[in-house]
């Protein structure tokens, strides 16, 4: 196992490792390489910068922080050094979840770019949305919401994709009336994720909280679906959709 100590000596917590120059991260830009990012992508690195979090140790935690937001993708896609990125994550101060969020949504075209569509099915970067939306923080919230606002329908159909988009109708009043607009907005993309395996429960979150906060809202998304009640009714997953607006209407949620 390798020595915390020996790390320390080594300089991994050291300034930027620019020796190494500025490395391609496969994402359309470059950053500098550096040891924090080195030894988080092995096991036993990873494992090392995790127990240095839990000391408590503010330098060397500003430190690992600016290692991983200067290489953001290549941490979380790695199986190693993603560990290390959710443990900072769950200590993360209020104004780094900002500046982790803002990074990732100034590259937002990357949800939905087919080379990271792997990337998608581990929900290593929807973990970080999730996460950080459900700290219900308005002004972060808003900045989700407004990035991803052109992206919802096509999240909404990818199983990670689906528990963001819920995940911004729950984090704020914008984040539910940004998500349901759009809905609105293209009615045929609806009543499809009506039946979608994972675009339906999207459509059942729209209705559970405009139904709970924005009754107009509800009674707009109820005018559109009923109207393929029908078809919807005959559908295995659709059903679910016509069952939460009986449920709903039943018990007057």
């Amino acid at each position: 196992m390798t020595n915390p100590q020996s790390l320390r000596h080594e300089g991994l917590y050291s300034s930027w490792d620019m020796s190494c120059g500025a490395s391609h991260n496969g994402y359309g830009y470059t950053s500098p390489r550096n040891t924090v990012v080195e030894a988080a992508k092995t096991m036993e690195g990873s494992m090392v910068l995790q127990r240095f979090l839990d000391e408590g140790n503010h330098v060397l935690r500003q430190q690992i922080f600016k290692g991983i937001l200067a290489n953001l993708f290549e941490v979380m896609t790695n199986e190693f050094a993603h560990h290390l990125f959710r443990k900072l994550l769950e200590d993360c101060e209020s104004r780094e979840l900002q500046t982790i969020v803002f990074t990732l949504c100034s590259h937002d075209h990357l949800f939905v770019e087919s080379e990271i569509r792997n990337l998608i099915k581990k929900l290593k970067r929807h973990y970080v949305v999730q996460h950080v939306l459900t700290l219900k923080e308005e002004n972060i919230s808003r900045a989700i919401c407004i990035r991803l606002e052109r992206h919802y329908m096509h999240l909404a159909q990818r199983m990670g994709g689906s528990h963001v988009v819920e995940n911004c109708m729950k984090s704020s009043e914008f984040g539910m009336e940004s998500v349901v607009r759009t809905l609105l907005q293209r009615e045929k993309a609806l009543l499809h994720l009506a039946s979608d395996k994972f675009g339906n429960y999207v459509v059942q979150k729209a209705l559970e909280v405009t139904k709970q906060d924005n009754k107009k809202l509800y009674e707009s998304l109820v005018m559109v679906l009923i109207t393929k009640k029908p078809s919807l009714s005959g559908n295995v997953i659709g059903r679910h959709v016509v069952n939460m607006i009986k449920r709903l209407e039943d018990n007057n949620v």
